[in-house]
């Protein structure tokens, strides 16, 4: 048995480290993008952006971490993008009978982003409606099912596609590309200096993704509060709303936090995606 996990890591070593690295880094950021998840959920009912004295659902400290279950069903998306993007830069690479250039690079991350808005989107409208009841995402699951059958899993997939094609591009494309730039411009060494320029690389596309990403992720979630569509009729009735209650200042809410949450991810990944992989490659093998 030994011998078989074995040879199945060796032969799958990036997926393996990058399902090591997503899981281990998953507690860090996970609180701050729950918390700007209920900002954003109650835009309408706020006096202004993000203030959420007309709740206490955080004064309860495991609320921070509701819907985290859940997402460990989701983790697999990781390894399955970092394959699917490998294959289509090959195939770029077929086609073209070049290395793929830095563009068809991000469009390749853009694309693999987007398709994980096929599973991302229900997992993000069950964890809303996990924090909306206070109820565990299994029954939360179950209560859309019966009132909104499985379209309503999908209201918001299209703000929410745009929001992960450009995440994921930042997440596996801009920051190893961003890193490999920064390594001979940032001084010194060792482990302090591939620390320096993995942090610089990550937070630079998670400052970008989160202002980029700001409208389709504030659409996104507001709709994926609604899926029987009883206050939002489309994408663009949300941000009208938003708009009319708030104006500009709308798209404040939960921005810190997802920024926060985007870097600690960003970084953190790469970090340790790069120290499993290090540790995998330097495993004796039997």
């Amino acid at each position: 048995m030994y011998e078989t996990l074995n040879k199945f890591i060796e032969s799958n070593q990036k997926e393996v480290a990058v399902q090591a690295a997503s899981l281990t880094i998953l507690p860090a950021w996970y609180p701050l993008f729950a918390k700007s998840l209920y900002q954003r959920t109650h835009i309408l009912e706020s006096k202004f952006p993000g203030d959420l004295s007309h709740s206490t659902f955080f004064s309860k400290s495991r609320n921070y971490y509701r819907g985290i279950s859940a997402n460990l069903t989701m983790q697999p998306l990781f390894p399955i993008a970092e394959w699917l993007l490998t294959m289509l830069l090959k195939k770029t690479e077929q086609i073209n009978q070049r290395d793929p250039i830095l563009a068809e690079k991000f469009a390749a991350g853009f694309i693999t982003g987007s398709t994980t808005a096929l599973v991302a989107n229900p997992y993000e409208v069950t964890v809303i409606s996990s924090q909306k009841y206070s109820e565990p995402p299994h029954k939360s699951f179950m209560r859309i099912l019966r009132s909104s059958g499985v379209s309503g899993f999908y209201t918001g997939i299209l703000p929410m596609a745009i929001r992960n094609g450009t995440f994921l591009s930042g997440l596996f494309v801009t920051t190893p590309e961003l890193k490999k730039r920064l390594d001979p411009i940032i001084p010194g060494r060792g482990t302090a200096h591939h620390v320096a320029s993995t942090v610089v690389g990550a937070a630079i596309p998670a400052t970008i993704f989160t202002g980029v990403a700001i409208p389709f992720d504030v659409a996104a979630v507001m709709r994926q509060s609604d899926p029987n569509k009883e206050k939002f009729n489309t994408t663009f009735h949300a941000l009208q709303k938003a708009y009319a209650k708030h104006g500009i200042a709308a798209f404040k809410a939960g921005a810190l936090l997802r920024l926060c949450a985007c870097v600690i991810e960003m970084t953190g990944f790469n970090l340790l995606n790069d120290g499993y992989n290090h540790i995998l490659s330097n495993t004796p093998k039997p």
